[in-house]
């Protein structure tokens, strides 16, 4: 995925490569680059590429930020049948700026999405290839720095950072059948140290057994748990 700034325009172009005979046990040869596609763009309403998933099973997409009626909005690109589709807005039903978007992606056209809105943490799904995005679900408020990662079996883990002891806890949530749910307690070592903030903020990757893993930074440390 190439990201291309032109003078005071930005253009968001995708290059798919494969390798020939990829279905087998042995490719038999390096990998060919595909022509490049033009996402979106080029225009000056473009303000970052934040993130991209694809699926095991080769769906996924792009989530970036661009200017929609003067604030920064989400908008998404699947990746379907090897092509990405037209750009979509997901973050149309609320009224702030937009920021931080996240996605996911599972097999059969999963994804997740998650972002803040004037402070708040909200995620967007689209359970499957067919079916439309739901609209924002309100996690968290008082938020920042989401970090999400989806496994093969439809579940996924969102990790955050908000306001609490020493400034800031990491906190997670968790995707299952549909859902979303949020832990009630935080992640953080030690209450009161600040947990999660400024370049400590949370990562998180997921396993194929399940088990998620979150990392973050705090008090000149850098702890990890694993959470399920």
């Amino acid at each position: 995925m190439h990201w291309l700034a032109r003078g005071a325009a930005a253009c968001i172009v995708g290059v798919l490569a494969w390798a020939p005979g990829a279905a087998l046990a042995q490719p038999s040869g390096p990998p060919t680059l595909g022509p490049p596609t033009t996402i979106d763009g080029p225009n000056n309403a473009i303000v970052d590429l934040n993130g991209m998933s694809i699926a095991r099973d080769g769906t996924g997409g792009l989530v970036y930020l661009t200017y929609i009626g003067g604030q920064p909005r989400v908008v998404v690109s699947r990746l379907l049948g090897g092509q990405f589709r037209a750009p979509q807005q997901v973050d149309t039903s609320l009224g702030g700026a937009s920021s931080q978007p996240v996605i996911a992606a599972g097999n059969k056209g999963l994804l997740l999405i998650a972002f803040i809105n004037s402070g708040s943490l909200y995620v967007v799904s689209r359970p499957s290839s067919t079916a439309p995005f739901t609209q924002p679900q309100l996690l968290a408020t008082g938020a920042s720095n989401p970090a999400i990662q989806a496994n093969n079996f439809g579940k996924a883990y969102l990790a955050f950072t908000v306001g609490g002891g020493g400034g800031s806890d990491v906190r997670s949530a968790y995707y299952s059948s549909g859902r979303w749910s949020v832990e009630s307690a935080p992640l953080d070592a030690r209450p009161g140290d600040g947990a999660g903030a400024g370049q400590g903020r949370p990562r998180i990757a997921t396993a194929g057994d399940g088990i998620g893993i979150v990392a973050w930074g705090e008090g000149g440390h850098i702890y990890t748990r694993r959470v399920w």
